[in-house]
């Protein structure tokens, strides 16, 4: 069973993206450490197959499935849900043990924003832990979290900023942009455990250097549905929603 850590009174909706199947490994309580939240709803693309929406439901999950962008699919489930605050988690991490406990006690002491540190799975390998080390150093000092570090806000600052924009890709970093207007993120201790698995497919290096392309692209105007095209392989086998580049 969940572990109730219920410190703080606000209402707790985790919100998932997914596109295509869940990974094999998949398990909710796992995915939120253990802990117990409010509602978690998968903001589901029309991609994904029948049975794997049974399947969640099982969980205890509410499943919303819509052939909208993923920034729509969230804001709507944002918008539908019970919270008085939410956490959007990639269906490919999970939440420290105790990280929703300490989100809670943030919460109750007024912060409106923020997200927690990024951490990889495989971080026991040397060059991973710079790219966490460097996206949690962005947090702070660009006040710029990523979708992949467990993002989380009040409702209050999520309508403030008119939620996620209609964008397929970079909708989490534009989030943020819009909520650092409002006040400095709130970084976590605890950590979002993420999949490296786009690092082990691509390799190290090709991915620091798409990432860095395809950012300064966004900077010089790029439409965000073009560079989803550019960051996406075509010949990929497991293809998630596509995450912003660290």
């Amino acid at each position: 069973m969940p572990v109730q850590d219920r410190s703080g009174t606000e209402r707790l909706s985790v919100i998932v993206p997914l596109k295509e199947s869940l990974p094999a490994e998949f398990d909710v309580s796992r995915l939120l450490g253990g802990a117990a939240v409010d509602e978690i709803i998968f903001a589901a693309d029309c991609s994904v197959p029948g049975h794997e929406l049974q399947r969640l439901v099982r969980l205890g999950a509410t499943a919303m499935q819509s052939d909208a962008c993923r920034g729509t699919r969230l804001r709507d489930a944002a918008c539908a849900s019970c919270g008085d605050a939410f956490v959007f988690v990639h269906a490919d991490t999970r939440l420290q043990v105790g990280g929703l406990g300490e989100l809670r006690r943030r919460l109750a002491a007024r912060a409106r924003w923020g997200a927690f540190r990024l951490a990889f799975e495989e971080d026991g390998r040397r060059c991973l832990s710079p790219i966490a080390g460097g996206a949690n150093l962005r947090s702070r000092l660009f006040r710029l979290p990523y979708g992949d570090q467990g993002q989380w806000c009040t409702r209050e600052a999520y309508e403030a900023v008119d939620g996620h924009p209609p964008w397929t890709f970079l909708d989490d970093l534009e989030l943020s942009r819009r909520l650092r207007r409002l006040s400095r993120p709130a970084i976590l201790r605890s950590r979002a455990i993420t999949s490296a698995r786009r690092y082990r497919e691509r390799g190290v290096l090709t991915t620091l250097a798409t990432n860095t392309k395809i950012l300064a692209r966004f900077a010089m105007g790029v439409r965000p549905d073009e560079l989803a095209n550019e960051y996406r392989r075509p010949n990929s086998r497991h293809r998630p929603e596509s995450r912003t580049p660290h």
